[in-house]
């Protein structure tokens, strides 16, 4: 403010006139950041030139610069990234707020399944007991940490085991999980004699190999083709014995069926 003296008449007369009043006004009222962080500026106006300002912000993760000024100006804020949650920083400037929000830190999960097999069979995973998700899909907006990966069952093959998946910032983590085919093979035994000689006739489904290995009492007597029928005999001894069937030069094996004569 500023203060004259007017002289009239002989008289003094006394004239103040107050200082104009500082008002400021900040854009942008607030900013939204990616997690990866970034930078912006704030533009300050203020009334009058001479109006001074300062700025200061309450979060370690947001700096500014510059501190103060005097007029019309802009203060630059700068946010780090984030590898956690979702934060807000409040930067004071010139008495008024800005906020500043920033986003959660983000990745993503790309799974592929194997045999193409299961997955035509309907192989399909999900993460965090969620939606099911088809092979090679990605999975995005995932929060930064470890998360459950599993698979669904389908009929006639053994899923993999469930995986814990690590999902860092800004990238995409690749895994995979690989089915194995569950072999059911049903065996069933007919057993009779003609005269003195014994035969045991072995039928079954489920085998999926070219060949299969015929045990009886735990000693292979037979590869043969895999077209569901072998009988064995003749042969002479009316003991019990023990049938089983093996995908040839595997553990894929069948029931065991003991049989008498």
């Amino acid at each position: 403010s500023r203060t004259a003296a007017i002289t009239i008449a002989g008289k003094k007369h006394t004239v103040k006139q107050e200082s104009a009043r500082c008002t400021y006004n900040l854009s942008p009222k607030n900013r939204t950041v990616a997690s990866s962080g970034g930078s912006h500026n704030v533009t300050v106006k203020a009334s009058q030139s001479y109006c001074a300002w300062s700025a200061s912000e309450n979060s370690s993760w947001v700096s500014i610069a510059p501190s103060a000024g005097n007029g019309d100006g802009s203060v630059r804020v700068t946010v780090s990234s984030n590898t956690g949650d979702s934060r807000t920083a409040v930067i004071t400037i010139a008495g008024q707020t800005h906020t500043v929000n920033q986003d959660p830190a983000l990745g993503s999960l790309k799974v592929t399944i194997y045999p193409p097999e299961a997955v035509s069979a309907g192989a399909r995973w999900r993460v965090d007991g969620g939606d099911w998700n088809s092979s090679g899909y990605t999975q995005n907006g995932l929060s930064v940490g470890n998360h459950l990966l599993e698979f669904n069952t389908i009929p006639g093959w053994s899923k993999p085991t469930n995986q814990t998946v690590t999902i860092n910032n800004n990238q995409t983590t690749e895994t995979s999980g690989e089915y194995g085919q569950h072999t059911v093979i049903d065996l069933s035994v007919y057993t009779y004699k003609i005269k003195a000689d014994k035969y045991a006739d072995l039928t079954w489904s489920g085998a999926n190999s070219t060949f299969v290995d015929v045990y009886r009492d735990g000693s292979i007597i037979a590869t043969t083709p895999n077209d569901g029928a072998y009988t064995h005999g003749p042969f002479s001894s009316g003991a019990p014995a023990t049938y089983q069937l093996c995908e040839a030069g595997t553990s894929i094996c069948s029931n065991m069926v003991t049989v008498s004569w």
